[in-house]
């Protein structure tokens, strides 16, 4: 997969996250709109100045950070978007503790320890590509909140909020099918954003539509996320000039 596919993918999520909601959450949708316009007629400004007077737009992000760099950066956007507020951030796939030790040292770095991690269900996996920048990272010494049951907080985080959740899900959807079932409510108290699926074209030099990734590692997941009530925006997974 090239960079240049990576980075629309990337951008194509976090940029949704700040699309209108549907007609039942109105009033969510008239924040995000106040939300955009601000953050539009601030650009420029010292970080400070930007957020204005409208608060930011509350989001988890769900991500299986640590495999393709596109999640790492996705993390990075984010904490640099003022109209963004990051209230969680959960693992999912494959070895969801080694995706929180990333998430938890560049937290520290950009000095973000105030938002907790969610460490989501385990799976086998011996994928660990961006393993070399935290090996000698312990997650036992993030000074913030790391939460052993990820699907737990995600479930406690949208249930506990005095507004809808926005769920920026850039990962498979294991953690929030995991959620899902515990606590079918959160599909009516949260909104998602997504990617998953490749819909107009292939990835890279394949010559005919393949199974993206996000949608075929945990099929029954998203499946089940699908069929529950959420106000729900997908992404596609290439951008329109790949």
């Amino acid at each position: 997969m090239t960079v240049n596919c990576l980075r629309g993918r990337v951008l194509a999520a976090l940029s949704a996250a700040c699309l209108p909601a549907a007609p039942s959450l109105a009033g969510q949708t008239r924040r995000e709109a106040s939300v955009l316009q601000d953050a539009e007629s601030r650009k420029g400004a010292p970080p400070r100045q930007r957020t204005g007077s409208v608060g930011p737009l509350r989001v988890i992000l769900d991500t299986d950070i640590g495999g393709d760099i596109d999640d790492t950066w996705a993390l990075v956007m984010l904490l640099k978007s003022p109209e963004l507020d990051c209230r969680l951030v959960t693992t999912c796939s494959g070895d969801t503790t080694y995706r929180a030790t990333l998430v938890a040292r560049l937290l520290e770095i950009a000095k973000r320890t105030d938002i907790p991690i969610g460490i989501g269900p385990a799976q086998k996996s011996d994928r660990r590509p961006q393993a070399e920048w935290v090996r000698d990272y312990d997650l036992s010494s993030f000074p913030g909140t790391v939460h052993a049951d990820g699907a737990g907080a995600l479930v406690a985080a949208v249930m506990s909020s005095p507004e809808p959740l926005t769920i920026v899900a850039i990962g498979p959807f294991t953690t929030i099918a995991a959620a899902l079932r515990r606590e079918p409510r959160i599909a009516t108290r949260s909104r998602i954003v997504a990617m998953a699926g490749n819909i107009t074209k292939p990835f890279g030099d394949a010559t005919k539509a393949i199974p993206e990734f996000n949608v075929k590692i945990d099929v029954s997941a998203l499946r089940a996320v699908f069929a529950a009530p959420w106000d729900m925006t997908i992404t596609r997974s290439t951008p329109a000039a790949s």
